[in-house]
């Protein structure tokens, strides 16, 4: 039974079909651990909150910044130097002061993450450290946990609901032993500010709609949107769990490939269009990273083909997604278009 006040709280999302006095109640009975307070979090923590989430904890070690309060809303100037995690707490209780929630003011570390992970039923990793996400996923998959996934890079976002029923996991789509270890962050990349609101709002609707039974139509799907042109992809994996692959990526390191006789060659740049610097020396295919999964038609699958970016770190992260599609013959370029620029200089 609701009380008056939950009642006028909860009105507008009690009068949805799907949702309705059960599935308000389903989610006010739940638990939700969110793993990291920043961009993403900031809409997550907001949503859940709004939506009546019956306990939500927040791990974050980390302290406001200046750089955070562009994209992070629930922090100010006179937050700086404060932990977000407290700070996030603080705020979202004036929110809602009817749900439980909790700070978390440390690190993510396996041993309490275990403890963490196994307490709540549903994952939301907001973080920003690719060895964080696969701990996340590993612990999921260990205690059988639903983890809502989230990730930002330059202009390009990515989110899905993993780890459900017979559903892939964060390492299916993303194999660990596939060569790529880390990724660009905000800090390399940079991030528009929008885009973590866009892509956290998607985390709350997946967490939601999976906390009220209704997220058989999007679970398992991992979802690319493309910031530059405001346009979303989704990609179901060809590979299963127990069918990860176990090769190293195949890569060619920067004085091999200013040596090779590329126009013999399909090479591929993931950057975005203009993206500088531009090299003239050999014929390339553009394909920002965010156009690939409606572009696998102009990637050919009976030849070898090098993918290329500014440094190597998106082309891993490109050959990282391909490979789920049956891709076995690309090669990354090792040091990306810098590294060939120089080797070009160099050789002058």
């Amino acid at each position: 039974m609701f009380k008056e006040e939950d009642i006028e709280r909860y009105s507008r999302q009690l009068i949805l079909d799907e949702i309705g006095p059960s599935g308000q109640d389903a989610i006010c009975r739940s638990s939700v651990l969110v793993i990291g307070a920043g961009g993403l979090s900031c809409p997550v923590l907001s949503y859940l909150t709004g939506a009546g989430i019956g306990r939500l904890s927040i791990v974050d070690f980390d302290n406001v910044s200046l750089s955070n309060l562009h994209r992070q809303f629930l922090y100010t100037t006179d937050d700086i130097g404060k932990n977000k995690a407290v700070r996030a707490v603080e705020r979202l209780s004036k929110l809602n002061p009817t749900i439980n929630l909790t700070a978390y003011p440390e690190k993510f570390e396996k041993a309490s993450g275990n403890t963490l992970i196994k307490s709540h039923d549903l994952i939301i990793d907001c973080s920003d450290s690719i060895e964080l996400r696969y701990q996340v996923d590993e612990l999921c998959r260990k205690h059988n946990k639903p983890l809502v996934f989230g990730a930002i890079q330059g202009n390009q976002g990515q989110f899905a609901l993993l780890n459900t029923t017979n559903g892939p996991s964060y390492e299916t789509y993303f194999p660990k032993n596939s060569g790529i270890l880390s990724v660009e962050d905000c800090n390399d990349s940079g991030v528009l500010g929008p885009l973590c609101g866009i892509i956290g709002s998607f985390q709350s609707i997946l967490a939601l709609r999976h906390l009220i039974g209704k997220s058989q139509e999007v679970a398992g799907k991992l979802f690319i949107l493309d910031g530059k042109r405001n346009e979303l992809y989704n990609v179901k994996t060809k590979s299963k769990q127990t069918e990860i692959k176990t090769e190293k990526m195949k890569t060619i390191d920067p004085i091999s490939f200013y040596n090779l006789d590329k126009s013999y060659h399909t090479i591929i740049d993931v950057r975005e269009v203009g993206e500088e610097p531009v090299v003239e020396d050999y014929k390339r295919i553009l394909i920002p990273l965010g156009e690939i999964p409606s572009r696998l038609h102009e990637i050919p699958m009976d030849k070898e083909v090098y993918m290329i970016c500014r440094s190597g770190r998106r082309s891993e992260n490109a050959i990282h997604f391909l490979e789920t599609q049956g891709y076995m013959n690309l090669i990354n370029v090792e040091g990306g278009t810098l590294g060939f620029i120089e080797q070009k200089e160099n050789n002058v």
